[in-house]
């Protein structure tokens, strides 16, 4: 019960919306469990973003305690952009303010994420495929009636299993650390001291970070320049030709202790500006893909 692997699959034949809305149709977030081949939870909705897949964590988090790792591919809605950040996603500070290592999975790498992947292959040939769920509420029908048949019916060729149904080989799961009462919404920082991150400063002698500007210099102005964050202090040295030019402290920091109610707000705002940053930047390059002779 210590090591999970969770990934998206699509759960029906409801199409994505036609005017790009959705990139996704009914889709199943499914969370395994390595060491027992366990499927712990199928969450089934229709509108997966990075907000709300964070909020469907959360919930199997609550119902199971906390892993120490959790294993996941770069969809853009775990990592923040398809090809990874330099600063880190919502679900990366979130995992690391609870203890929970998240191993993001190399590129074109499925097999580093083989448990769940090897679950979606056995759930598409022998639950959607026959059942062809064609709604939202089919959808979760079928797959909450597959899950119990997957954990207590099905043979499982798995070596820990040894051919028999997950559940029956492992009838109780071991217990896991719940989440706790209190969390410290930056410890994430201890985790990422050091981190340096290169941007060019704009025409108005700035440079973002984290959906957060941040003035550097007007002399700068489009120059390259490295940060370097300092978790000790909280704040980002900012360095050109290996000088340091200048600091400045982190902005959007809580300062103290959070429920955890209180700290997942917050995270799931952050999971929201992160798509929202996706779909500007993405639009971005359109444009300028467009514009280009």
């Amino acid at each position: 019960m210590t090591c999970w692997q969770i990934d998206f699959k699509d759960g029906s034949l409801v199409p994505a919306d036609p005017d790009g809305k959705r990139q996704h149709g009914v889709e199943t977030l499914n969370i395994i469990d390595m060491g027992t081949s366990v499927l712990l939870d199928a969450h089934v909705r229709s509108d997966f973003t990075a907000e709300t897949a964070l909020q469907a964590l959360a919930l199997s988090l609550a119902k199971y305690g906390r892993p120490k790792l959790i294993t996941l591919d770069r969809d853009p809605r775990w990592v923040g952009s398809p090809a990874g950040s330099d600063f880190p996603a919502a679900l990366l500070r979130f995992g690391a303010c609870l203890g929970i290592e998240i191993q993001v999975c190399e590129p074109h790498h499925p097999q580093q994420n083989a448990f769940v992947e090897r679950y979606h292959r056995t759930y598409q040939a022998e639950c959607l495929a026959l059942e062809r769920p064609r709604s939202l509420e089919q959808a979760r029908t079928v797959t909450k009636a597959f899950v119990k048949h997957y954990n207590w019916q099905r043979p499982h060729q798995g070596l820990s299993c040894g051919n028999r149904p997950p559940r029956t080989a492992f009838p109780t799961l071991a217990s896991l650390p719940a989440l706790p009462a209190m969390v410290d919404p930056e410890s994430w920082l201890t985790a990422l001291d050091g981190l340096h991150l290169e941007r060019k400063v704009d025409g108005h002698g700035r440079v973002s970070v984290d959906l957060k500007r941040y003035y550097v210099s007007a002399r700068l102005v489009g120059q390259h320049v490295v940060l370097h964050l300092d978790a000790k202090e909280r704040c980002l040295h900012v360095l050109h030709e290996q000088q340091v030019v200048t600091s400045f402290p982190l902005k959007g920091l809580v300062g103290r202790v959070l429920s955890f109610e209180q700290f997942l707000t917050p995270m799931l705002h952050q999971a929201r500006a992160q798509a929202r940053l996706r779909s500007l930047q993405e639009r971005k390059y359109r444009t300028a893909a467009f514009a280009a002779p």
